[in-house]
């Protein structure tokens, strides 16, 4: 009996060794399946920061806002773009008008009741008794004393005076009309320096799209 211990401690120590020896064997074996706690760090951690940071996903949003801001240029505002030509034109207009005001005249006129000027509207009451006055402008045609305006100013007028742009006023005298293209053609007598003719352009050179003043 003894004997028969002996011999079952014997086998079940050896059949342990055995054990462990396999157990040994199959952990030197299997693969390596845990991360390294020191390259998720590095991964997670910016430069610089001694803390770790959980990892987040990468920003896919940002490259595509730079990518479009790239290829969206910001727009000016259109006003600004136009400002450089309204103040060319602007620049124009001005310097004609300082060289054609010597040449524009105004225009003032005295109309005798009933002559016609006013038409009797229905409720506005009876045409005004007495001289009727008015108003108008025109420009020197040439250095002889003729003017230039609109037949309306000065149909059935008995009192025509013509003021320059310097102030002097003379009287006129009406030497052509034209109902119908709505043109005169005053007379008045000033010295030929005095009078400062419109320069005009030719018709014949102006082209479909052109300015005209």
């Amino acid at each position: 009996m003894s004997m028969q211990r002996k011999t079952l401690t014997l086998l079940l120590t050896i059949i342990m060794a055995v054990l462990l020896a396999a157990c040994d064997l199959l952990q030197d074996e299997e693969p390596q399946t845990q991360l390294d706690p020191t390259a998720t760090l590095d991964a997670a951690t910016p430069a610089g920061d001694g803390e770790a940071s959980p990892t987040a996903a990468p920003d896919t949003e940002a490259p595509a806002a730079e990518e479009d801001a790239a290829e969206d240029p910001v727009t000016e505002d259109p006003a600004a773009q136009q400002s450089p030509i309204i103040a060319a034109l602007e620049g124009t207009l001005e310097s004609i008008y300082a060289e054609v005001l010597p040449s524009v005249v105004h225009i003032q006129v005295v109309v005798e009741s009933g002559a016609g000027q006013v038409p009797d509207f229905p409720g506005l009451g009876p045409p005004q008794q007495g001289p009727l006055r008015g108003q108008g402008s025109g420009f020197v045609w040439d250095q002889e004393g003729h003017i230039v305006t609109n037949n309306h100013v000065v149909a059935g007028a008995t009192t025509i005076n013509v003021i320059f742009s310097d102030g002097l006023s003379v009287p006129a005298t009406i030497v052509g009309a034209d109902p119908d293209s709505d043109l005169a053609v005053l007379s008045v007598d000033v010295p030929a320096e005095q009078l400062r003719p419109v320069q005009l352009a030719d018709s014949a050179e102006i082209r479909v799209g052109e300015l005209a003043i």
